[in-house]
């Protein structure tokens, strides 16, 4: 379970939503479902239709807010299209409004409540795979008794590039494709359920639930004295100063706690009246990291941050993957750095996902092409339970210069050499390529014994070496074929050379899905 910390709580940050609170007059707020760099999300019950109808808040801080109200009227032209299979495939708003609060403006944004996240699917079954290995769980060979499957991998595929294809038939490139921002949809209807049936998996099975003690929170206002106790040299000082504040915080918390469970509410009672929110406050209570202590021992003014809710995602009944004729439909979710197509020069790719193309790693202008790039590097790891290059950030590469070298030296492994137009822009390039653009061994890259790596490796070969040892047992070797062709197209360095969704669609590898 996640926690945010006090510290995104600041103005400019984000804006502090609490279980009950009521957003633009509709959207009752009863559990938390995740939070990322740019906004908390919150599952909600819209009140302003007679049947039961839930949503999922997203919450902005004021500080990304800017550019999703840009994006508002980039969006704005997505909407359900039954002549287009892929709109079912993308993420789309339901509604939309902005929030004032003490740290500043939100924009907020209404959706589909959604399941896991396909990173979360592939990780699964990549540790089923690790555990087929052992004692050799690091080199991920598919043996005997591996179910993942490529039938089922490639109609995940096939749901990503109908959901893209849609993207870019309005005219919109999405920047960001990687795991991390496909959605499993929910296999069961949300609505069929009640609030305290949904909230079944959070509330406790008995009556009192032991409140955790979590790490200290710092009391507002009290921030500088805390950083000068930290960096106390005496630590014996340092200790009872911690100690003290947690004591202090434990008792004020517990004064609460108490105070709170004098009138318990009815969680039995009509769902979000007052009753059951304060029963619905106390059965969430082991999702709450504490409760906030203001200045002096003083309670939060209104408006403020009263305490922090851990995310509690939905989940599916199954693993979603398990039965290729009946799969769960995937949504391409976050397109917080979507873009027209005309206007894809002027932003510059900011992310630092490990799913960029060459030329979003350079920094040179770009096209709606990158999705395509990607999405190739994500197809792989989709049928192949492994990345087709990895990232490699450690505490020494904060600016994660040597990530990004690696990464364009190892792509250049796996695709073949890097042509001298790009080679040209890459200023670290003698480095880690040839004159002719091709991989250069590394001295990292040498075992503890001093030898190369061997076939085995993952640092070893290129895309058809890695291809012919980690095909699912169902992918024969004329697939594999087919299925290696349609990625060396896709990841082709000259993004000119790509080609469209389209074209993709009609590919070979899809033609049972034509």
């Amino acid at each position: 379970m996640g926690f945010e910390s006090q510290k995104d709580y600041l103005p400019g940050k984000f804006h502090p939503v609490h279980l009950g609170d009521v957003l633009n007059e509709r959207y009752h707020i009863f559990r938390k479902l995740g939070s990322g760099g740019q906004a908390t999300v919150w599952l909600a019950r819209d009140k302003s239709v007679q049947e039961r109808r839930f949503v999922a808040v997203k919450v902005f801080s004021e500080k990304s807010s800017g550019n999703e109200l840009r994006l508002k009227e980039v969006l704005g032209r997505l909407s359900p299209q039954p002549s287009h299979p892929g709109s079912k495939h993308v993420e789309l708003a339901l509604d939309s409004f902005v929030v004032h609060g003490p740290n500043g403006q939100h924009f907020c944004k209404v959706l589909e409540p959604l399941g896991p996240s396909l990173s979360g699917v592939l990780e699964n079954a990549f540790d089923r795979r690790a555990d087929l290995n052992e004692p050799e769980a690091w080199l991920g060979k598919v043996l005997e008794g591996d179910t993942w499957s490529a039938k089922v991998a490639k109609r995940a595929c096939w749901q990503i590039l109908l959901g893209l294809d849609y993207l870019h038939s309005q005219r919109i490139a999405h920047r960001d494709i990687q795991p991390a921002n496909v959605c499993l949809a929910l296999d069961y209807d949300l609505s069929s359920l009640s609030e305290n049936e949904i909230q079944k998996a959070v509330w406790p099975t008995e009556t009192k639930v032991e409140d955790p003690l979590p790490e200290p929170i710092s009391p507002q206002g009290s921030g500088d004295s805390f950083d000068n106790w930290e960096s106390s040299s005496d630590d014996s000082v340092g200790d009872l100063f911690w100690k003290h504040e947690r004591e202090e915080r434990e008792k004020f918390e517990a004064a609460q706690w108490q105070a709170f469970e004098a009138d318990p509410g009815d969680a039995l009672a009509e769902p979000h009246s007052a009753a059951w929110k304060k029963a619905n406050f106390l059965n969430s209570r082991s999702c709450i990291t504490g409760l906030i202590q203001g200045p002096n021992g003083t309670l939060p003014k209104p408006g403020e941050l009263r305490y922090i809710v851990g995310s509690w995602p939905l989940e599916n009944i199954h693993s979603g993957f398990d039965d290729a004729e009946t799969p769960p439909r995937l949504v391409l979710v976050d397109l917080g750095f979507a873009c027209a197509f005309d206007e894809c020069e002027k932003h510059p790719l900011h992310n630092l996902s490990d799913y960029r193309p060459p030329e979003g790693m350079l920094g040179i202008p770009t096209t709606h092409k990158v999705d395509i790039f990607s999405a190739g590097l994500l197809f792989w790891e989709i049928v192949m339970l492994r990345r087709l290059v990895e990232g490699r950030c450690g505490s020494d590469d904060p600016e994660r210069i040597y990530q990004k070298n690696r990464q364009l030296r190892d792509l250049a492994l796996r695709l073949g050499p890097m042509p001298a137009t790009l080679r040209d822009m890459w200023p670290d390039s003698d480095g880690f390529v040839d004159a002719a653009g091709n991989a250069l061994d590394m001295k990292e890259d040498l075992e503890d014994n001093g030898e190369p790596w061997g076939p085995d490796d993952f640092e070893y070969g290129d895309i058809w070496h890695h291809a012919g040892r980690r095909k699912p047992l169902d992918m024969d070797e004329e697939e594999m074929r087919v299925f290696v062709h349609l990625l060396l197209q896709m990841m082709r360095w000259d993004p000119k050379e790509r080609p469209s969704t389209s074209e993709l669609l009609r590919h070979e590898w899809f033609k049972k899905f034509q």
